[in-house]
């Protein structure tokens, strides 16, 4: 399949297309990290920048499943900032935050 920071499939043909969001929670053996540290870049991953391309360049295949979320994606700066606040109202974060900070 393919991967990409910007949507697809786009809106350029059709109106509405189907899409999902991805979230990234990748496991790896050391062996496979080993090997994918001395692959170099390829052309879809320097389009990209996004890594995971190397991955099926290289003809390994990335496993996805269908969750339900309401996950923000943090690609920009502003996405940090506006995660930082939400977060601040996450008992889960209130939970387990570092001790500087108070919920």
């Amino acid at each position: 399949m393919y991967l990409s920071r910007t949507y697809i499939p786009s809106s350029a043909r059709t109106s509405d297309p189907s899409m999902y969001k991805a979230y990234h929670i990748l496991p790896f053996r050391k062996s496979f990290l080993l090997k994918y540290a001395t692959w170099p870049e390829g052309k879809l991953e320097q389009i990209e920048f996004h890594e995971h391309l190397r991955i099926l360049e290289k003809g390994y295949p990335i496993r996805a499943v269908e969750v339900a979320s309401s996950a923000v994606s943090v690609d920009t700066l502003e996405d940090l900032r506006f995660v930082r606040e939400k977060m601040l109202d996450d008992p889960f974060f209130c939970a387990y935050k570092d001790k500087l900070r108070e919920c």
